[in-house]
């Protein structure tokens, strides 16, 4: 069975977190960002819609608007979620500061865990960081726009730019400071005062190699999946 799967029964569940012996804890409570203004919103419908369907490749729109028993799974498990909060910083936030009673799981940016791992100790304890069985890639692109109105000087203060953004200490700032992965593979993940060493203990993975990544669709599939967010659960 699929995580995704076992997370749509558990939410669901009127029982709540009963079926495991904590009745007081009420719902099991998960969220994410609204999908159409945020990307990681995005990202997870997405990896949601591939977990109900098992597969990590070959999404359909036909699998999104024609499939009754997709829709009725997706839908259901939309609707346990109260509010979609418009940015992945200001949800994880709200988890940190009012802990279980507002959200027990939310997915963000592996980054925005790190981020926020030291503040979660001091609330409610330790976090707790759990990988979905496919995993999607949020890349942080930079490019020079190849265009007549491009003069050479900005073309060539872009490059100096780009160098910069993927010299070592620069890629070493992203990866120590703001839990970035480096572009650099040279550069070592788990190393000591990463924290990727640091936060080993929450769940964090330096090494994702085991956990496949899903086939981004085209761009009609992604516009079908979003469609159907935006009439059926936009709110």
């Amino acid at each position: 069975r699929s995580m995704w799967r076992d997370l749509h029964d558990v939410l669901v569940n009127p029982q709540g977190w009963a079926i495991y012996s904590q009745p007081d804890w009420g719902y099991v409570k998960f969220g994410h960002t609204d999908p159409l203004k945020s990307n990681s919103g995005f990202m997870t419908i997405l990896l949601m819609t591939y977990g109900y369907f098992q597969t990590n490749d070959g999404l359909t729109s036909s699998d999104i608007l024609s499939n009754a028993a997709f829709q009725q799974w997706f839908l259901e498990m939309e609707r346990t979620i109260s509010r979609f909060e418009h940015s992945t910083g200001p949800l994880m936030d709200k988890m940190i500061t009012y802990g279980p009673s507002t959200y027990d799981l939310i997915t963000v940016y592996e980054s925005t865990a790190i981020e926020q791992a030291e503040n979660a100790v001091g609330r409610y304890g330790e976090l707790r960081v759990y990988y979905p069985p496919s995993l999607l890639w949020s890349d942080h692109p930079f490019c020079i726009v190849n265009a007549d109105w491009v003069s050479e000087d900005q073309r060539k203060a872009s490059q100096i730019f780009i160098d910069y953004l993927t010299s070592k200490p620069a890629q070493e700032l992203a990866l120590f400071k703001y839990g970035y992965r480096p572009v650099d593979t040279s550069i070592q993940l788990d190393q000591a005062g990463s924290p990727f060493d640091k936060y080993a203990s929450t769940g964090i993975l330096a090494d994702l190699g085991k956990i496949p990544e899903v086939e981004i669709p085209s761009g009609s599939v992604l516009n079908a999946l979003r469609e159907f967010w935006s009439r059926n659960v936009n709110r």
